[in-house]
């Protein structure tokens, strides 16, 4: 890291801060914002969004699907493809069976 700062990389830097200070969340916009001042373009960032949503409940099915195994539960487990799709809930199934 640099020893020295511009005024104007001190007023960017100390912006981030205060954002991440108000209870550790930023808002969409907030993110545009600070992408945009590190020169990621808003398309990127869209498209790395995605990406990590569908990481995020990919994860979370995982993580259901874990517990109902452990616990025994009637319900079928459904594995899900990955698939753009699955952002929108229109995720394709590759198979289907009881636990």
């Amino acid at each position: 890291m640099s020893e020295q700062y511009s005024l104007a990389d001190v007023q960017q830097i100390l912006k981030q801060a205060s954002i991440l200070e108000q209870e550790n969340t930023i808002t969409r916009k907030q993110l545009l914002e600070i992408a945009s001042e590190v020169g990621i373009s808003s398309a990127t960032l869209h498209q790395a969004e995605k990406s990590w949503l569908l990481k995020q409940k990919t994860n979370q099915l995982k993580l259901i699907q874990q517990s109902r195994r452990q616990m025994g539960s009637p319900y079928k487990t459904v594995e899900v493809e990955n698939s753009w799709a699955f952002s929108g809930m229109g995720a394709r199934i590759k198979s289907c069976h009881s636990n």
